[in-house]
């Protein structure tokens, strides 16, 4: 009996002798080679689309991480001007000569640095205050312990590195009734503190000093 050539199935002439065996040899390589190819398509869509969704997961991520590269070239770039608030010092320990450590201040960064001194003293007293060896003379405090109510003497000070810590210390201090210029032959560089003092008193844990950069 002749078959055919790619599955081999029975190809009857009429002097063949037709019996059912031949039938259901037939009727199972068609149906193995059906199931087969069903696998095999089964087999290719799911591999298709864990791929796409690889794929897609792959994109979301590039897509996000040029996100974030981009906002982050955008924000270096982003001039940022007015006042940016950069911490609040607090003394915490008494003393008629005491120091409120700035910190580690990038002069480099900043047009201008601003203080907010809130000091208070035991008695009443004006405060001597120096910044990296610019002498400010005596300025108003608060005779109040801290957290009281009454009239806040504040002690603004502005100092002006224009973006170079190499400078010399220079700044322009303000209380009621007493402002003006102050200078050093010391840069910013090693500028760390501020220091209060009044031999006749003493300067209160609670004293505080905000700290402001101006671009």
């Amino acid at each position: 009996m002749k078959q055919t050539s790619n599955f081999q199935l029975n190809q009857w002439e009429k002097t063949d002798r037709i019996q059912m065996e031949d039938f259901n040899a037939d009727n199972l390589k068609t149906d193995t080679a059906l199931a087969a190819e069903r696998t095999a398509r089964q087999t290719a869509d799911q591999t298709e689309a864990r791929d796409r969704q690889n794929a897609d997961r792959a994109e979301q991520a590039a897509r996000e991480a040029a996100d974030a590269a981009l906002k982050t070239q955008v924000d270096a770039l982003t001039p940022k001007a007015g006042l940016q608030f950069l911490r609040t010092v607090t003394l915490q320990t008494s003393g008629s000569s005491v120091y409120l450590d700035l910190g580690e201040i990038d002069w480099n960064q900043w047009k201008a640095v601003h203080l907010s001194l809130d000091v208070y003293l035991a008695d009443t007293y004006n405060v001597g205050v120096e910044v990296g060896g610019a002498n400010c003379g005596y300025l108003y405090s608060n005779d109040t312990p801290p957290g009281k109510e009454g009239q806040r003497n504040l002690i603004h000070i502005m100092l002006y590195p224009l973006y170079d810590s190499r400078n010399a210390v220079c700044l322009i201090y303000m209380s009621p009734g007493n402002s003006g210029i102050a200078d050093s032959t010391s840069s910013f560089q090693g500028l760390r503190s501020v220091h209060l003092h009044n031999s006749n008193t003493t300067v209160l844990a609670g004293t505080t000093c905000d700290i402001w950069g101006e671009k």
